[in-house]
């Protein structure tokens, strides 16, 4: 017959190894979770690398001339002007949306005229843009 001290014995051994063994498969998860994320920083590093190097990639080749930095600069304005055209369309469209307040046509008639402006803009820089190309090819050729 069993005692109730050899019990308690018995008890209190299945839990000191029940606790041991816990003990041991949280640190050994906490290890691996700790490998994984150290894995994860040196992918994410690697690829900050690879991205730095397909930037420097891409990167223009130096301007030589006077008609390529022209050309250069009408790109530019174009890229603009797109951008400035499509903030005033955008704007255009919000103010449309919200016409249900009194100011609303003073509001709409501004962005309007923003949205024309833009166009002229554009229309401009894309004027100049082919200009330059025009002279970028005729002294490419020369």
């Amino acid at each position: 017959m069993m005692t109730i001290y050899h019990l308690f014995k018995r008890t209190a051994a299945r839990r000191i190894t029940t606790a041991v063994f816990g003990i041991l498969l949280l640190a050994t998860n906490a290890t691996f979770a700790q490998g994984d994320r150290s894995e994860r920083l040196q992918e994410r590093v690697t690829s900050s690398n690879e991205r730095l190097d397909v930037s420097r990639n891409n990167t223009p080749p130096p301007i030589n001339s006077l008609a390529q930095q022209a050309l250069r600069k009408a790109q530019d304005r174009v890229q603009r002007a797109k951008a400035q055209l499509a903030e005033a369309k955008a704007g255009l469209a919000e103010a449309r949306k919200r016409a249900h307040h009194r100011e609303a046509d003073q509001i709409i008639a501004q962005d309007e005229t923003r949205v024309k402006a833009a166009r002229v803009e554009l229309d401009a820089a894309c004027i100049h843009l082919r200009d330059a190309k025009e002279a970028a090819r005729l002294e490419e050729h020369r």
